[in-house]
């Protein structure tokens, strides 16, 4: 069995870099991408662009620009997940979006915060605004792919099930993960790079490379480059 605690054994078939949670973090993002889009490499960020941070909406806006260079590749996280789900039901996931911080990238574009049990008329009212505010940003969010791989190693938000290989998975396992992720080791050899679970500081071991380390909190944006045979950290500021 391939020993992934062993970073000799991570065979991408191109080197690439990939970057953690950033939560409304566009300041460390955009300084992030200027250090890194010089060497051409692809970039792959992990999800989770919007809420919590201080600013979503230069966030959402920075990353939908770059949507036709194909240097970035922009996955989904659980936060884009609840996003669209409110965008496309209103009513319905209002209140999960709230709750996992989607007041904060309302109030970033200037809309009135939903009260905690909203009627139907103001989450309607919200996602409009939302809309106008934002315009192509539905298709946007339904076209970020969940995963993204290279030789043995995956990208990919949240977690997946270890006894699964991975094409053989729901998609949606992906943004938000599966119970036994971070406690049982794959045994086809696949490395995962993912964000989602906080970290102070990048772990790599037991075929996971762990890249959030709360940058809305800690201030801190953390990459990673996966070559063959290492991985390399880059943490800004």
């Amino acid at each position: 069995m391939t020993d992934l605690n062993d970073t000799s054994t991570l065979a991408p078939g191109t080197p690439f870099w990939a970057i953690g949670d950033v939560h409304g973090r566009d300041d460390l993002l955009g300084a992030m991408l200027a250090r890194l889009m010089p060497e051409g490499l692809p970039i792959v960020l992990v999800g989770d662009y919007v809420n919590k941070g201080p600013d979503s909406a230069a966030t959402l806006r920075r990353l939908m620009d770059l949507a036709g260079n194909d240097q970035i590749v922009t996955l989904r996280g659980n936060h884009e997940e609840l996003l669209l789900r409110f965008l496309r039901r209103p009513r319905r996931f209002a209140r999960a979006f709230l709750r996992f911080g989607g007041h904060k990238t309302l109030t970033d574009f200037g809309i009135t915060e939903l009260p905690e049990h909203p009627a139907l008329y103001q989450c309607n009212q919200a996602r409009n605004a939302l809309l106008d505010a934002v315009p192509g940003l539905g298709e946007w969010l339904a076209n970020l792919p969940y995963i993204w791989q290279s030789g043995n190693v995956s990208v990919l938000h949240a977690g997946a099930d270890p006894d699964t290989g991975l094409a053989d998975q729901k998609p949606i396992t992906f943004p938000w993960g599966h119970p036994n992720f971070l406690t049982k080791p794959r045994k086809d050899g696949q490395w995962i790079v993912h964000g989602h679970t906080p970290v102070e500081a990048v772990e790599i071991g037991h075929g996971r490379i762990a890249i959030d380390t709360q940058a809305c909190r800690s201030g801190v944006l953390s990459a990673v480059k996966v070559s063959p045979g290492k991985a390399e950290v880059l943490q800004l500021p």
